[in-house]
């Protein structure tokens, strides 16, 4: 984490980019597409703060994994994407399958990425004192096969939820590593090049 913030990479971006990295390290392909979560309250929607409701989004995004890049440098561009992709991130996914001349019903990613500052937990007692005494934890289930989760308060919390019937728990076991791996190694060497991190 430390890292992260001394190169100006926030932390979703650095989960985005071991998850990107991961897919393309078991998947044996360079671009890699899955989901992510947007809160878009904040968005470029015209009157969105004035609006009632929640402003949650899930979008496709896809990210280019580049062997020969130095880690620091591909993990900013994925930064540079995620910023390219606010413009989108409260279009309805039909409207991008139909930009991208998907089949209708056809899906457009198989994982998700939800990424939080702060738990449920966390964000709940520190909004009243009278809730400061209660744990509160948050039991959501995904229609999509694979879905990381991803929390930050003092340190990086992970989850990663699967359906059974799609995946064996040791190969997520695995995933799981992989990820954790790909963490640990640029903390190690922000300098390594992507294709020198060893995963599996």
């Amino acid at each position: 984490l430390e890292s992260a913030k001394q190169n100006a990479v926030t932390i979703s971006t650095l989960v985005e980019a071991a998850w990107a990295f991961v897919l393309s390290a078991y998947g044996g392909q360079d671009d890699v597409v899955f989901g992510v979560t947007r809160a878009c309250r904040n968005s470029g929607l015209q009157g969105a703060k004035e609006m009632v409701g929640l402003f949650i989004n899930t979008i496709p995004t896809k990210i280019r994994v580049v062997p020969g890049e130095p880690v620091l440098e591909w993990i900013q561009s994925v930064r540079a994407g995620q910023i390219a992709a606010k413009r989108f991130e409260y279009s309805p996914l039909i409207s991008i399958a139909q930009w991208a001349q998907k089949a209708p019903g056809a899906r457009l990613f198989d994982s998700i990425v939800v990424f939080e500052y702060g738990s449920l937990d966390r964000n709940v007692r520190s909004d009243e004192r009278a809730w400061d005494s209660r744990k509160f934890e948050l039991f959501q289930r995904s229609h999509y096969p694979l879905t990381l989760a991803a929390h930050l308060d003092i340190t990086l919390s992970l989850r990663l939820e699967y359906d059974a019937a799609a995946f064996e728990g040791t190969v997520i076991q695995r995933l799981g590593n992989a990820f954790t791996r790909f963490l640990e190694q640029i903390a190690e060497n922000p300098a390594v090049r992507v294709r020198d991190i060893e995963v599996i």
